[in-house]
């Protein structure tokens, strides 16, 4: 991990990793903590998975209820009205108002219900796979925030790395126009300069435009935030490596950690479920039932008789035989052992791209280690570079213009390596997420490791980037 390196340079890439930022200083810095809680409470993909976990957990509760006693009550309150009349050669008519009220309860509790038991078990499956789906999604987001949070100080990097091109060719263009002045330079030159000049101008202006852009990204994951000075990473970070050096061990466990594969091997148990309860809606059902009424009426239902008062009460088993529903239940059998093969083949997909996400993940990650390596010996020699031209302009054997382009060299190293530095971050996090291991604080222990950019240091230890061109 070259940390002995990295330490090296620590004193030099902490003060220009202090440069100003595009924003106001006078802001106070968010936190990659902050973030991550900002993301937990606005995230609209993290939200949405934890809402679907309280469905799924919802069902189970339906699921179960279904094996309980179920009770319920009915009553009805009349007031009724009869015109009585009698036939023949005596006939006769009887007009009454008499009230009525009825009171019913009923009592259902299942003995053998096979095809409950088994949506039990269904729900716990779905309840499962939401649960992971959940894990996945918070792992997906820690991750997305993570590649924003460092596309943001990419992009800050590339600024002053582009205000101190401006910087040089501003001073090329001030030496050609001073020469042409004393006819000691040739007009192309001159408009060569001022192209130049006008094209760094240009790749600041671009540079700015993708900084705002990265800002928006990050919006995207944590919601709406002020502008903030854009912190740098501190040299003394490296990378940690301890669990994931060797890829054949990282391989190994992925199919019992990865939370999507988990998910959907949730899938595949709910699959199997619903064949086993299709199935068992062939088979008879037994209950136990009991009910309770009482009606009262306030006169007989002939004229003449008395009214009534009656109790009535019953238990007993009620056994269910489907006999013949026209190929329907058979039907429904079918296409759940469809969906369970689908969800078996969903289960192997997953699988094989949690691998392969695993295995690009760790050789990118691993890349990167190459990289740095070579980076950082970038960024040494072009310091030295930057050291003997500062010198060398101090006795006047060199122009401030060779001190300025020196400088510009050492900032575009300085800003390649640090990109590789925030890949190999991001890629790491990636490693863990594919293992299921991946936690908010794992982001959070980068808080210690990025301090603010200050003006103050922007200025004396880079000379002021902006140099007047904003």
């Amino acid at each position: 991990m070259e940390i002995n390196r990295l330490r090296m340079l620590s004193v030099v890439l902490c003060h220009v990793g202090m440069c100003l930022s595009a924003f106001s200083t006078q802001a106070q810095m968010i936190t990659l903590g902050d973030a991550v809680a900002l993301a937990h409470k606005s995230n609209p993909q993290l939200l949405g998975a934890e809402a679907n976990l309280d469905a799924a957990k919802a069902r189970v509760r339906q699921a179960f209820s279904q094996m309980m006693p179920q009770l319920s009550a009915s009553a009805t309150a009349n007031w009724y009205h009869r015109n009585y009349e009698t036939q023949g050669l005596f006939g006769s008519d009887d007009i009454s108002h008499y009230p009525g009220q009825g009171v019913q309860f009923n009592l259902s509790q299942p003995i053998w219900r096979r095809a409950n038991s088994i949506a039990v078990s269904q729900a716990r499956a779905t309840a499962g796979q939401s649960r992971f789906e959940l894990e996945a999604a918070e792992e997906d987001m820690l991750v997305a925030l993570a590649q924003s949070w460092f596309d943001v100080m990419a992009a800050q990097d590339s600024v002053i790395a582009a205000k101190a091109t401006v910087d040089t060719t501003q001073s090329e263009l001030a030496q050609q126009e001073k020469a042409a002045q004393l006819q000691l330079s040739a007009s192309p030159d001159l408009e060569q300069s001022r192209s130049k000049f006008e094209q760094a101008v240009a790749q600041l202006a671009a540079a700015r435009g993708d900084l705002e852009e990265k800002f928006a990204n990050l919006e995207d994951i944590v919601g709406s935030i002020d502008t903030f000075p854009v912190p740098a990473l501190a040299a003394s970070y490296a990378t940690p490596n301890g669990d994931v050096s060797q890829l054949d061990g990282l391989l190994n466990n992925i199919d019992n950690t990865n939370p999507n594969v988990l998910a959907a091997q949730e899938v595949f148990r709910a699959a199997d479920a619903e064949v086993r309860k299709q199935r068992a809606g062939s088979e008879p059902t037994l209950d136990l039932v009991g009910a309770y009424s009482r009606n009262k009426q306030g006169s007989g239902n002939f004229p003449g008789q008395s009214a009534y008062d009656i109790k009535q009460s019953s238990v007993g088993l009620q056994l269910s035989i489907p006999l013949f529903s026209s190929g329907l239940q058979h039907a429904k059998v079918d296409e759940a052992m469809a969906l369970r093969r689908k969800a078996q083949q969903d289960t192997i997909t997953a699988a094989r791209t949690a691998r392969s996400n695993g295995k690009i993940a760790w050789f990118r990650w691993h890349t990167n280690q190459i990289q740095l390596k070579a980076a950082l010996q970038t960024v040494k020699s072009a310091e030295l570079d930057m050291q003997t031209a500062t010198q060398a302009a101090t006795t006047g054997l060199k122009s401030e213009t060779d001190r300025l382009e020196s400088r510009q060299h050492y900032l575009e190293a300085w800003r390649d390596l640090q990109k590789i530095r925030y890949d190999s971050i991001v890629n790491f996090f990636r490693i863990k997420a594919v293992t299921g291991d991946l936690h908010d604080k794992d982001l959070i222990a980068l808080d210690s490791f990025l301090h603010q950019r200050t003006q103050e240091a922007a200025q004396s230890e880079t000379g002021g980037l902006s140099n007047g061109v904003e």
